[in-house]
């Protein structure tokens, strides 16, 4: 069920953001930033795994699995550059 939920969230970021296509890495960016965050949200109300259990700070490691998503899509949100075309940058 919770992949639904994703699914549609997904599909609402990227119909939300699709000016971001003028930007190469920005719609990625988003997507790994706010799909990372959400599953460090999400798991706050899950049980842990019986054979993991907590981690650090009684965090999960489906948390720890969702930072490098925040971090590269961090990464690539400040990499994105806009389009130009014949010295014109496009702002649509």
């Amino acid at each position: 069920m919770n992949k639904i939920y994703y699914s549609i969230v997904s599909i609402l970021i990227l119909i939300i953001f699709t000016k971001a296509r003028r930007s190469p890495g920005l719609l990625m960016g988003i997507f790994l930033f706010g799909y990372g965050l959400s599953r460090i949200f999400i798991e706050l109300f899950r049980e842990p795994d019986n054979h993991i259990g907590f981690m650090i700070g009684s965090t999960t490691i489906g948390q720890w699995l969702s930072i490098p998503l925040v971090l590269a899509g961090i990464y690539f949100i400040s990499c994105a550059k806009p389009k130009i075309e014949d010295n014109k940058i496009i702002h649509e």
